[in-house]
């Protein structure tokens, strides 16, 4: 009795969270795309979603291996929440310090940023053998 129940539960949360998710998703696509406030009318966000949809079926019925889309999207958002948020995030608190930036500071910039650049190494060789 509980395989059905949590069949259907699954079902149920697939059915009403991915309208959400993929609302999310729309809209940055679209900020990313830097389409204007005015131009977002009803009709042009309909013709988005119907591409949107269609671009990600047919990649669905491309990618057959959800293991290696999990370990793409897995490797490079990892890299990036790891190693380049974080560096930026510091680098930027060091530039607004300005003048009270110490020189240690400013070697911590470069190390950071260093380090940086060796977690992405990492990352695209981790993406690409995925």
């Amino acid at each position: 009795i509980l395989a059905p129940v949590s069949r259907a539960c699954v079902g149920f949360s697939l059915i009403f969270g991915y309208p959400i998710i993929f609302v999310g998703f729309r809209d940055a696509m679209l900020d990313v795309m830097l389409i204007p406030d005015e131009l977002q009318t009803a009709r042009n966000l309909n013709i988005i979603t119907l591409l949107l949809l269609t671009f990600i079926t047919l990649l669905a019925m491309v990618l057959t291996d959800l293991g290696v889309v999990t370990a793409v999207g897995g490797g490079s958002l990892g890299t990036i929440v790891v190693f380049v948020v974080p560096t930026l995030m510091f680098n930027k608190a060091i530039s607004l310090l300005g003048d009270k930036a110490t020189p240690v500071h400013k070697r911590e910039t470069v190390l950071a940023t260093i380090l940086m650049w060796i977690g992405i190494f990492i990352g695209v060789v981790g993406t690409w053998l995925a």
